[in-house]
């Protein structure tokens, strides 16, 4: 499995300042960053809550929306967003390097944010313990 952790929130956000967009689109991953505890269905809840926070208290005016794909690093999986993609300004991977990658590829007129470090490949010892 790959290991991965979220960038810092003023990272992200700067990354995301620099498209001038405000519609975000939030995109976690259900497999490997799930597991990780760094892109899965409650990080991207946290990521969506902490972006709006972030856009009131900026006057950034961004309307954030998040979703999580099966495992974002498939096309099969990216795929079934595209309506999403097209109603967006800026995407927000919370996929690892491959998962955004692939984002990049499916959707390359896409203004995509990689929101995750990946670090490592890595076996789960116990919840948020990695043996690489």
């Amino acid at each position: 499995m790959i290991i991965g952790e979220q960038k810092p929130l003023q990272e992200i956000c700067d990354l995301i300042e620099s498209y001038h967009g405000k519609k975000i689109l939030v995109v976690g991953c259900d497999s490997c960053m799930t597991v990780a505890l760094a892109g899965g269905k409650e990080e991207v809840k946290d990521m969506v809550a902490e972006l709006k926070q972030h856009s009131r208290s900026h006057g950034n005016e961004w309307r954030v929306k998040g979703l999580t794909l099966k495992r974002q690093c498939e096309r099969k999986y990216e795929e079934t967003i595209a309506k999403d993609v097209a109603n967006c300004d800026v995407i927000l991977s919370l996929g690892c390097s491959i998962g955004a990658q692939m984002m990049s590829e499916l959707y390359p007129l896409s203004n995509i944010v990689p929101g995750i470090n990946t670090s490592n490949m890595g076996a789960p010892e116990k919840h948020g313990v990695y043996k690489e």
